[in-house]
């Protein structure tokens, strides 16, 4: 079965979240954060697909907490205005996305994402 690089991304990103600073797998895995970030700031429609498979391997507390605080707020305070619908129809559907979203912080999120944000979590 060949993987697609939106799995290769996902499966390298829970390695490399699952390793320990400075370990061989770590590093061989840290392509996954660039990728992901990169894909963050110049891919938004692709990137509720992209955490949704790595939510698919490991929906644990810290990975999600370090997803809500990193990823998901870069996305928002970069596209919240224009693909926030695509993170709030997740929120809404999917438990793990509202964990996730409640771990934000505010940064420089628009203030009617951010209020948006807030009454999805509450």
């Amino acid at each position: 079965m060949d993987l697609d690089r939106s799995d290769e991304i996902a499966i390298a990103y829970v390695k490399l979240f699952s390793s320990e600073e400075g370990t061989s797998e770590y590093e061989e895995c840290f392509w996954a954060f660039d990728a992901l970030e990169e894909l963050t700031r110049l891919a938004p429609a692709l990137f509720v697909d992209q955490i949704d498979r790595i939510l698919v391997l490991d929906a644990g507390d810290d990975l999600i907490g370090y997803l809500g605080a990193g990823p998901l707020e870069d996305f928002l305070a970069l596209h919240g205005d224009t693909h926030g619908h695509q993170v709030f129809a997740k929120i809404r559907q999917d438990v793990n996305w509202r964990r996730m979203a409640r771990t934000v912080w505010r940064s420089t999120i628009s203030d009617s994402v951010w209020q948006e944000l807030q009454r999805l979590c509450n």
